[in-house]
C-alpha cells in the first residue's frame, strides 16, 4: 500500500483518487477551496463534477497542505493556469523522493512549457510523469472502460504510476515521451475544431 496524494478535488482528480483507492492505496485529496472540500465531505460525492459517483469514505479530503508530506506519488490535477503557483506553494511539503505527476492539459502562457516541464522546472531532483489520454473524468469515476498513458523520461516512475492507478476498467500504457503525450493532449481540441471548420 502506497501513500498517494491528489492535488485538486475536481472530476479527474477524484476519479484518480477512487482508482488508487480501489488498488488499496492510502489516498488523500488536497484542495485549496474549503467550500468544495466541505461539500464533498457532507454529500459523499462531488455533485457538480461527478454527480452520482459515490466517493469512498476512506479517501481523505483536506485543505491542509501538510497532508502532502511523506507521499510516494503526488498528482497535480489543477487548471494549467495555476500549475506553477500551486507547485511553488506546496514545495515545502514535498521531498525529492516523491514521484510528481501532471494530469492537467495545456501549455504555460508565455513560456509554452508543458505542465510536466513546469513541474520539473520547480522540482529539478524529482521524477516527473504524466497521465493523459482520451478520457472523461465521469467515465473513469463510473468505471467505464478507459485507456490512458503514463509517460515519464524515468521509465521506473512511469511503471509506478501505471501500477498505482491501473484497474480492470482503467488501462494505462507506458510511454517515455511525456512532452509528446502532453502536446497531443493540449492541441487535440484545437485540431478538432480546425478540422471541423475546414469541413
Amino acid at each position: 500500500m502506497a501513500k498517494i496524494a491528489i492535488i485538486g478535488a475536481g472530476g479527474f482528480g477524484i476519479s484518480l483518487a477512487i482508482a488508487a483507492h480501489q488498488n488499496h492505496h492510502d489516498v488523500t485529496v488536497w484542495d485549496i477551496s474549503e467550500e468544495i472540500v466541505s461539500a464533498i465531505l457532507r454529500d459523499g460525492e462531488h455533485k457538480t463534477k461527478l454527480p452520482g459517483v459515490p466517493i469512498p469514505k476512506e479517501i481523505r479530503f483536506t485543505c491542509d497542505p501538510t497532508c502532502l508530506k511523506e507521499k510516494s506519488v503526488v498528482v497535480f490535477v489543477v487548471p494549467s493556469l495555476y500549475i506553477r503557483s500551486v507547485a511553488q506553494r506546496v514545495k515545502p511539503y514535498l521531498d525529492e523522493n516523491v514521484i510528481l505527476v501532471n494530469a492537467s492539459k495545456g501549455l504555460e502562457e508565455k513560456t509554452f512549457l508543458t505542465m510536466s516541464q513546469v513541474i520539473q522546472s520547480e522540482y529539478s531532483d524529482n521524477a516527473v510523469g504524466v497521465i493523459t489520454g482520451p478520457s472523461h473524468a465521469e467515465e473513469v469515476g463510473r468505471g467505464v472502460p478507459t485507456t490512458v498513458v503514463a509517460a515519464s523520461k524515468n521509465e521506473a516512475a512511469a511503471v509506478q504510476i501505471q501500477e498505482t492507478f491501473s484497474s480492470h476498467t482503467l488501462r494505462i500504457y507506458i510511454n517515455t515521451d511525456p512532452v509528446g503525450c502532453e502536446i497531443g493532449g493540449a492541441l487535440k481540441n484545437i485540431i478538432a475544431l480546425a478540422a471541423g471548420i475546414c469541413d
